[in-house]
């Protein structure tokens, strides 16, 4: 019997070798379709989010232009009947491909649906696993070596974070919001989630504060929420892009400040900075991070704090003084 999304007892396998032969064929098929004619509004579309060519072509998103249907056999899937008493198939909608991979093993393929008005006032779901998958996380490949992870609520928001800002966080996602993540996804995940020193976790104000069950905080302490801008237009990390917002900057400004346990280390810039020996990792450099890189003072309030009092790098950027206090010169 094949596991349903929600049959938590086998999420850390990967489906049988036939399903991902058939799935791999399929994600490939989809892939060519994406970077051909038949794609180019679906790339319109993907490029509209801050979606960079390499990025789609690291995660292999596709394309599949027309909606099929297939027996489940071909996917190395047990017969089955529908609720009509007529034999199920493995469904195949027109939409942006999203393949999953564990450990270089697809472990899922999601579909993310165009969907009509009326499917949509309805409350359609757009986005669907193919018959046979076995989701765990998207981006484990992401999470190798790291100390601080950023677990995004879609796919989208992980890979555009990626691009931006993946040469000193890991980032994955659960293909969900964080707050629908149940405790016995941690325990079949162990080996990505306990090496890591912290893990953040995005928090918009479209839906209710007080809806908080099975959310991440409530089984490890490792975990943070860090608030999107308090705007109408943004729920997601890709629409920063419509409040003139950076995800680099949002999430530089979140990183959480360093423990007053360390020693002031003097760098040969002349300056003083503290450092978290579980932070070393970041390999802050002070022309690149924890900064607003506007050269001029910022006109918005910092995404952490609210607050509006920054101080200025030598290079004429311009950083946050209440989440990253001005440090120390060092006299010569």
């Amino acid at each position: 019997m094949i596991a349903k999304l929600n049959d938590r007892t086998k999420l850390s396998n990967i489906p049988n070798d036939k399903w991902q032969s058939i799935g791999n064929e399929f994600v490939k098929r989809c892939e060519t379709f994406l970077w051909g004619k038949t794609g180019l509004k679906a790339l319109k579309y993907l490029h509209s989010l801050g979606l960079k060519d390499e990025t789609l072509r690291k995660y292999h998103l596709g394309f599949n232009p027309v909606e099929g249907f297939e027996p489940l056999e071909r996917w190395g899937l047990p017969a089955e009947v529908n609720k009509k008493g007529n034999p199920s198939k493995v469904w195949l909608p027109r939409g942006i491909v999203i393949p999953w991979y564990f450990e270089n093993g697809l472990s899922a393929i999601k579909i993310h649906k165009y969907l009509t008005q009326e499917q949509k006032s309805k409350g359609e779901q757009s986005e669907y696993f193919v018959k046979g998958s076995l989701p765990g996380f998207f981006g484990t490949e992401n999470l190798q070596d790291v100390l601080i992870a950023f677990f995004s609520d879609n796919e989208f928001d992980a890979m555009l974070l990626d691009q931006e800002a993946g040469n000193f966080v890991g980032v994955a996602s659960f293909g969900k919001p964080a707050k629908n993540v149940s405790a016995p996804h941690w325990g079949e995940w162990a080996k990505y989630l306990l090496p890591l020193t912290e893990i953040l976790v995005p928090e918009n104000h479209v839906e209710e504060k007080i809806i908080q069950t099975d959310s991440l905080p409530n089984y490890s302490g490792r975990v943070r929420r860090i608030d999107l801008p308090n705007v109408p237009k943004v729920k997601f990390i890709t629409d920063l892009r419509k409040v003139d917002g950076n995800p680099r900057e949002w999430l530089l400004q979140n990183m959480k400040p360093v423990s007053p346990d360390v020693t002031n280390q003097p760098i040969d810039d002349g300056l003083t900075r503290n450092i978290n020996p579980m932070q070393e990792w970041i390999k802050i450099d002070f022309n690149e991070h924890r900064m607003i890189d506007p050269t001029i003072l910022p006109k918005t309030p910092c995404y952490s704090c609210k607050g509006d009092k920054f101080w200025q790098r030598p290079d004429g950027g311009w950083v946050c003084g209440t989440c990253h206090p001005q440090p120390m010169v060092v006299e010569k």
